[in-house]
């Protein structure tokens, strides 16, 4: 092919390219030979091993961290037990035997409403809703009958009632009926098991209701 007529720009691009500069090639370096471990059984040690540390898993943890709440709520409840007198609290209804503990109540229903659901199994003489530090229902109240047969009705017809689409659980009170009832609550009135009751469970495992007949 002719180089004639061709522009210097088109020209330099057939020139040869430099030489490449020359390096020597890489020695590769000889690999140690493998041997046995005859040689270095002098840095094994002859004692027993040291106790395998055994580390907490996820559940273990979670276990562990319940089982120290409730020790520590357990010393917490024990402190206050010394101290608790349900005869001592004035704001209490004044014959025990004839009051019944309410549970599982509607946030909504006020003592015009309970009233009004169980003036039907008699004259009642006092009804007292549980509120909280910001005057909020707890959820339970406490209502005392003038006679015994209105409080025994109550309590044997009155139990899983709905009111405000709830049903409603009924008891008799324990704090001042039931000697060493160590569960109370704010108000000074044992109720069951873990401070009130949410489940009907929990109130036949642990009070024994189908044993025992309210207090005449």
């Amino acid at each position: 092919m002719s180089a004639i007529g061709m522009p210097p720009h088109i020209l330099i691009l057939f020139q040869a390219r430099p030489l490449l500069n020359f390096y020597k090639p890489i020695q590769k370096k000889k690999s140690k030979e493998y041997t046995g471990i005859a040689d270095f059984l002098n840095y094994f040690e002859d004692t027993e091993p040291p106790p395998k540390i055994k580390l907490e898993n996820n559940i273990e943890r979670k276990e562990r961290k319940k089982k120290e709440k409730i020790t520590y709520n357990e010393l917490i409840m024990k402190e206050k037990r010394k101290n608790y007198d349900p005869f001592k609290n004035n704001d209490l209804t004044s014959d025990a035997h004839k009051t019944l503990f309410i549970g599982r109540l509607s946030y909504d229903v006020n003592e015009k409403k309970l009233k009004k659901e169980f003036e039907t199994y008699g004259k009642i003489r006092k009804i007292k809703i549980i509120y909280d530090k910001n005057d909020k229902p707890k959820g339970y109240a406490f209502i005392e009958f003038e006679h015994t047969k209105s409080f025994n009705e109550a309590y044997k017809l009155a139990d899983g009632k709905k009111i405000e689409n709830r049903r409603i659980l009924v008891d008799i009170e324990r704090g001042r009926t039931i000697k060493n009832c160590s569960n109370r609550n704010v108000k000074g009135s044992c109720v069951c098991a873990h401070t009130y009751i949410h489940t009907y469970i929990c109130l036949f495992t642990c009070c024994f209701r189908s044993t025992l007949t309210p207090a005449l």
